[in-house]
C-alpha cells in the first residue's frame, strides 16, 4: 500500500481485555508535532499531521466535559499514547516511504537521461521537465512528472528504433544486390536514434538505392546489348559469364521476355558489383569492336563483289544475297565467294592469255592426240556457262591424263613417234629422188641416200615389230586396250601393215632380184610395167636422138626379141594388157592409199622433236597414188612410190587422173639397165640380175628421169 493511502490512526489491540481508548494529551501532541516537523515534508505528510492535531484537540475537549475527570484523563492518556506511538510509526514510514520516492525519481531521472542520451537529446530541454533534476523537489508531482517525461521518450525511442531498423534493412538488401559490405555503409559517430543517425541512414539509403538502379540500369542495357551482339556476331560461350549469360538469355526467351532481365533470376556469377560490371564492360567493347571491325570487312567485301559481279557479268541469280547483318557465319561467305570470284578473275586473265595452250598443245603433241580430239575439247570448254575456274580445271585435268598416260605407255609414243618420222623420211627421200639434179651431188651423199634406201624398208619392219610388242606388253602389264583416236591402236597398225603398199625396188635392203616374167606378167622398173629388155646397144657419137614413134617401135623389136617365140605375134595384144594392168594398179594404189595411216610428225617438248616442218611439207606435197607411171608429173604435183602413209592434204583424185595419162617418152639411164644374164641351176627362169661393176656407184631405179 502506498504510504499516502494508509490510515494514520490504528486502534491498539489488547489480547487480555476489552479494547481502550487511550488519548493523548494535547501538549505532548503539540510539542511532539512542533519537534518532529521538517521543513521537507512534503504535502501528504502535511496533511496527516493537521488531522492528528485536529483529532488529539477533540479528544482534550471531550475529557474536559466529562463527568469523571480522573477516570478520563487515565483513558485519555492511553489514547494519546497509542496516539504517539501510531505516528510514531507513521513517521517514520513515512520517512521510508520518502526516500523511496526520491530514488525513484532518481532512477527516472537516469532513465531519462538514458534515454535523452539515445535520442541525442539534452535532458535539460525536455519539455516535460519543468526544473532541472539537480533541483527537483521529492514529490508525487515530480515523480509523475518524471514519468511522463520518460514514457515520452521511450515511444520516441521504439518509434526511431523502427525507422532506423526499416532504413538499415534497407540498406543491407541493396548492399546485398550490389554485392558490397553494409558494415560499410551503417558506421556512425552518432546518437544510434538520434534525428541526425535517422537522416544520415536515410541519406545513405537514397545514394544506395540511386546506385543500385544505375547499376541495374547498366547491367541492363549491357545485357541487351550483349544478346543483340552474339545474335550479329554468332557468339559462342566460353567462360562462366558467358554461360550464365546463355542461361539467362534463355530463361527470357522462354517467358518471353526480352527488356526486363532485372525481373528474371540471375545465377552467378552475375550479379551488380563493379567488378561484374567491369567485366560485361569488357565483353562488350570486345565484342563491339569485332562487330564495328567485321561490319567493315563485309561492306569492304560486298563492294568488291559487286564490282566483280560486274565485270564478269554474273547473273543475279548466282550472286550472293546481301544482308545487313556482321556475323561470323556471313562474313565467311562473303569470304568464299570473294575468294572463288578471286580465282575465277585469276582463271581468266590465265585462259584468256593463253599462256596454257602451248604446255598443252606439247603434251597432246608428246602423246599424239589427234586434231579432231584437240578440237572437240577445245570446243567444250569454250560455252559461256562454264566457268573460267571450271575451264582451267578442265585444262589442267586434260595436261594431268596426258601425262599420266604418257607416263605409263612412254615407250610405245617414243615408237610411234619414231616410226611416224621415218615413214616421212621415206616419203620425202622418194620425192627428192625423182629429181635429176641430186645425180650432181657428192658421191658421200650419193652414198649416204643409198645407204638410206637400203635399211629404210627394213628398219620400218623392225620398228614395227617392235612398236607391236611394245604395244602387247602395254596391254598385259596394265589389263587395258591401247587406244589412240577412240581405236584400239594395235588394229588400226596391223591394218596398216595388211593394206599397204611398197615398191621394193625403191626401198630394198639388198639389190633386188627380179623374177623373169611370164606371158601374163610384167616387171616393175620406177613403177612402169615392162617386159624384161636387154641393154641397148651403144649409141655412136653425134648420132641424133630418135623420135618418140621411133622409140617405140624399137622398144617394140626389143621386148619381141626377148619374149618366146610363141608370143611375139601378139606384140599389140601385149601391150594392151600392159595398158590395162598399169590402170588396174593405180586405181589399186589410190584405194589402198586413202586408208592408209596418217600419222603426222608432232613436235614433242621432250627429244622426240625432229623433222616435223620438213615432213609436214613433204606429206602435204605428196601424192596418195602409186602408180607405176613413168611420165614426168605436172608442176606442184609428184608422185608417191611408197604408200605407206598419205598426208591428210593429198588428192587422190588428182592422182589418179595424173596416172592415166599415157607416156609418150622417156629415157633410161644405160649403166643401170639391167642385162639378162643366163639363170644358174635351180633358180626361177627368167631371173634379171644387175650386174654391179667395180668402182662404179650402182644407181637405184629411182634415180631414173623421165
Amino acid at each position: 500500500m502506498h504510504p499516502l493511502t494508509a490510515s494514520p490512526l490504528k486502534t491498539p489491540h489488547n489480547s487480555n481485555g476489552p479494547k481502550k481508548r487511550i488519548l493523548p494529551d494535547p501538549l505532548e501532541l503539540q510539542g511532539l508535532t512542533m519537534e518532529n516537523a521538517e521543513p521537507t515534508m512534503t504535502s501528504g505528510t502535511t496533511a496527516a499531521s493537521s488531522a492528528t492535531g485536529t483529532l488529539v484537540h477533540s479528544a482534550s475537549r471531550s475529557a474536559m466535559l466529562s463527568p469523571e475527570p480522573q477516570k478520563g484523563l487515565d483513558n485519555d492518556r492511553d489514547t494519546i499514547w497509542q496516539v504517539v506511538v501510531g505516528l510514531d510509526r507513521l513517521v517514520l514510514e513515512t520517512r521510508k516511504d520518502q526516500r523511496l520516492l526520491a530514488a525513484e525519481i532518481e532512477d527516472l531521472m537516469f532513465m531519462i537521461e538514458d534515454h535523452c542520451l539515445q535520442l541525442g537529446l539534452d535532458p535539460a530541454n525536455v519539455s516535460h521537465l519543468m526544473i532541472l533534476p539537480n533541483s527537483a523537489q521529492v514529490s508525487l508531482t515530480t515523480r509523475l512528472a518524471l514519468c511522463r517525461a520518460c514514457d515520452d521518450l521511450h515511444k520516441d525511442i521504439i518509434r526511431r528504433t523502427e525507422r532506423v531498423e526499416r532504413w538499415i534493412s534497407r540498406i543491407e538488401i541493396i548492399a546485398e544486390n550490389i554485392r558490397e559490405y553494409p558494415a560499410r555503409f551503417l558506421q556512425t559517430t552518432m546518437p544510434p536514434m538520434s534525428r541526425a543517425r535517422i537522416m544520415e541512414l536515410e541519406r545513405t539509403y537514397r545514394s544506395l538505392e540511386k546506385e543500385w538502379v544505375e547499376r541495374l540500369k547498366k547491367f541492363q542495357s549491357m545485357v541487351g546489348m550483349l544478346l543483340i551482339r552474339w545474335e550479329q556476331c554468332a557468339y559462342i560461350p566460353v567462360d562462366d559469364y558467358d554461360l550464365a549469360l546463355s542461361k539467362l538469355f534463355d530463361l527470357a526467351e522462354q517467358r518471353g521476355s526480352t527488356l526486363e532481365f532485372t525481373n528474371l533470376r540471375i545465377e552467378a556469377p552475375l550479379c551488380l558489383s563493379n567488378d561484374c560490371l567491369a567485366s560485361l564492360t569488357e565483353k562488350l567493347a570486345s565484342l563491339n569492336q569485332n562487330y564495328y571491325t567485321r561490319q567493315a570487312r563485309i561492306r569492304a567485301m560486298e563492294h568488291v563483289l559487286g564490282l566483280i559481279y560486274q565485270d564478269l557479268g554474273t547473273p543475279l541469280e548466282k550472286r550472293v544475297l546481301m544482308r545487313n547483318e556482321a556475323t561470323v557465319k556471313y562474313a565467311a561467305e562473303l569470304g568464299r565467294e570473294l575468294k572463288s570470284l578471286q580465282l575465277e578473275l585469276l582463271a581468266r586473265k590465265q585462259y584468256l592469255s593463253g599462256e596454257h595452250w602451248p604446255a598443252l598443245q606439247a603434251i597432246w603433241d608428246s602423246c599424239m592426240v589427234s586434231e579432231q580430239d584437240r578440237v572437240a575439247f577445245k570446243e567444250s570448254i569454250n560455252h559461256p556457262d562454264i566457268p573460267f575456274t571450271e575451264k582451267m580445271a578442265r585444262i589442267q585435268s586434260e595436261s594431268d591424263n596426258c601425262r599420266s598416260r604418257f607416263s605409263k605407255s612412254s615407250q610405245v609414243y617414243k615408237l610411234m613417234m619414231t616410226r611416224s618420222n621415218h615413214i616421212e623420211k621415206m616419203i620425202a627421200f622418194e620425192q627428192t629422188a625423182k629429181d635429176p639434179k641430186r645425180l650432181f651431188q657428192s658421191s658421200f651423199q650419193l652414198n649416204e641416200e643409198d645407204k638410206f634406201r637400203r635399211r629404210a624398208y627394213p628398219t620400218l619392219l623392225k620398228l614395227e615389230t617392235t612398236l607391236m610388242d611394245a604395244i602387247e606388253k602395254f596391254e598385259q602389264e596394265r589389263g587395258e586396250d591401247f587406244m589412240y583416236e577412240g581405236v584400239r591402236y594395235l588394229d588400226t597398225l596391223q591394218g596398216e601393215i595388211n593394206h599397204r603398199h611398197v615398191n621394193e625396188t625403191v626401198f630394198a635392203k639388198f639389190t633386188p632380184v627380179i623374177a623373169a616374167p611370164t606371158r601374163s606378167q610384167t616387171i616393175q622398173i620406177m613403177g612402169r610395167p615392162i617386159s624384161p629388155i636387154p641393154a641397148p646397144a651403144p649409141r655412136p657419137t653425134g648420132a641424133f636422138r630418135m623420135p618418140t614413134s621411133s622409140n617405140r617401135s624399137q622398144d617394140g623389136n626389143r621386148r619381141s626379141l626377148t619374149l618366146p617365140p610363141n608370143s611375139q605375134g601378139n606384140d599389140a595384144q601385149q601391150h594392151l594388157q600392159a595398158l590395162k594392168h598399169q590402170r588396174e594398179v593405180s586405181s589399186t594404189s589410190v584405194t589402198s592409199s586413202t586408208s592408209a595411216h596418217t600419222l603426222k610428225s608432232k613436235t614433242s617438248a621432250s627429244s622426240l622433236s625432229s623433222l616435223s616442218a620438213t615432213s609436214t611439207s613433204a606429206s602435204t606435197t605428196a601424192s596418195t597414188s602409186n602408180s607405176p607411171a613413168s611420165e614426168q608429173p605436172s608442176p606442184g604435183t609428184t608422185t608417191s612410190y611408197f604408200n605407206i602413209a598419205a598426208a591428210s592434204g593429198s588428192n587422190p583424185v588428182a592422182s589418179s587422173e595424173s596416172t592415166k595419162q599415157e607416156p609418150k617418152s622417156f629415157k633410161i639411164d644405160r649403166r643401170s639397165l639391167p642385162t639378162v644374164l643366163k639363170t644358174p641351176p635351180g633358180s626361177p627362169a627368167g631371173t634379171i640380175r644387175t650386174p654391179v661393176r667395180s668402182g662404179t656407184h650402182v644407181a637405184s631405179p629411182s634415180r631414173f628421169a623421165f
